[in-house]
């Protein structure tokens, strides 16, 4: 009998991930599949709780003739073993284990493993790696024969999981749209239950054109990544950023608001939004109401957070002017020498034609520059 037990926290479940068991089934002729769900980390943002999580698996599994486990707490080892003591019984069960990329990376971070089964998984990097251990006898029943397999059923379909970041489909879902990557059942079960529903989401839904939600929803998941890099709030990156563009086609006069003189259009609203953040929406950290107050602009001495979100704005994945990659890299490769690069280059945009400069922008790129100039003699 060939059972498989595949590990993952389906965060949310797509349609690659049913193609991808669906595959599995087929490539081992499986007699059985049972699906673990591991609770996702509080890191990944959006976290739905676990009735939520795991009805939206089941829904998603429904009709892929698989078993949906209660969540796998504690070691992934613990589970093979009691699931092969469960098939014990059988002649001579051939288990399977697939792990997702997600609960390979936590088991590597954690360093929870004490065993040669999960060391093996723990030093996997990716779903490509395959490892077979045939003579590896754990504590289970001697006629049981254990062996782990972690594999990439489907390049194709793993490419398409690793590009588009679970925080976006969640930000995405936060905003009224959901992905076609979601299989339909579990789009429904989101949305009828406001699974991932914030404070914001009817005001911005109401407020902003579609388009301007799938750039919001950007701008939140790439200022997760850079918050949960730099160790900054992750609740304040995700509030200033779902909230960056709140006022983007609302007037000023409509609510009472006195547009700073001299400001140019594009940038009025960076400080309107900022005014609806705190005045209709109730944000109240100081923080995160400048993230959104200068995100457009910058400013000289801005915070982490502020950094954050308006890197966050300029770099998010449906940005595609012709240096969008580079800066990107040059973030990724160093944040602050990255970021004085962003700046730079939106001034010089600015200068060249692309759009009036506004004195807080001068402000920020020469500060920032000077700043790098003596970072770089001091090291010198």
């Amino acid at each position: 009998m060939k059972i498989i037990l595949i590990f993952g926290a389906f965060d949310p479940p797509r349609k690659q991930h049913i193609a991808m068991v669906s595959a599995a089934r087929e490539r081992l002729k499986a007699d059985e599949v049972i699906i673990f769900p591991v609770e996702a980390e509080s890191e990944n943002g959006f976290p739905v709780g676990r009735e939520h999580a795991e009805k939206m698996i089941r829904t998603a599994f429904a009709d892929e003739k698989c078993a949906v486990s209660q969540f796998a707490d504690g070691n992934l080892f613990d589970c093979i073993v009691a699931a092969a003591e469960r098939f014990a019984d059988k002649k001579t069960p051939e288990i399977s284990v697939f792990v997702f990329s997600d609960v390979l990376s936590r088991l590597k971070r954690n360093g929870n493993c004490d065993n040669k089964i999960c060391d093996a998984l723990k030093d996997a990097a990716t779903e490509g790696k395959i490892l077979t251990f045939s003579g590896v006898k754990p504590p289970i029943s001697a006629q049981t024969k254990v062996f782990t397999t972690v594999f990439s059923c489907a390049e194709d379909v793993k490419e398409q999981i690793k590009n588009v970041p679970s925080t976006f489909i969640k930000a995405e879902a936060a905003l009224g749209i959901f992905d076609k990557c979601l299989p339909k059942r579990v789009a429904e079960y989101a949305a009828e239950n406001g699974v991932y529903k914030t404070p914001y989401s009817d005001f911005l839904i109401e407020s902003l054109k579609e388009s301007r939600r799938l750039h919001t929803a950007g701008v939140v998941s790439l200022a997760l990544t850079y918050a949960q890099r730099l160790k900054v709030s992750l609740a304040d990156a995700y509030t200033a950023a779902i909230l960056h563009d709140c006022a983007k086609y609302l007037v000023a006069a409509d609510w009472g608001y006195e547009t700073p003189e001299g400001v140019p259009e594009p940038v009025v609203h960076q400080f309107l939004g900022a005014y609806i953040a705190e005045n209709v929406l109730d944000v109240k950290n100081k923080d995160v109401l400048n993230a959104i107050r200068y995100h457009t602009t910058g400013r000289k001495n801005m915070s982490q957070l502020e950094k954050i979100v308006f890197l966050a704005d300029l770099l998010e994945r449906g940005r595609t002017y012709e240096e969008a990659d580079a800066l990107r890299a040059a973030v990724d490769k160093d944040f602050e020498s990255g970021f004085v690069r962003c700046v730079d280059r939106m001034y010089k945009y600015l200068l060249s034609g692309g759009g009036e400069v506004y004195y807080l922008t001068k402000e920020c790129r020469d500060y920032y520059v000077a700043q790098s100039k003596n970072t770089i003699k001091r090291n010198q």
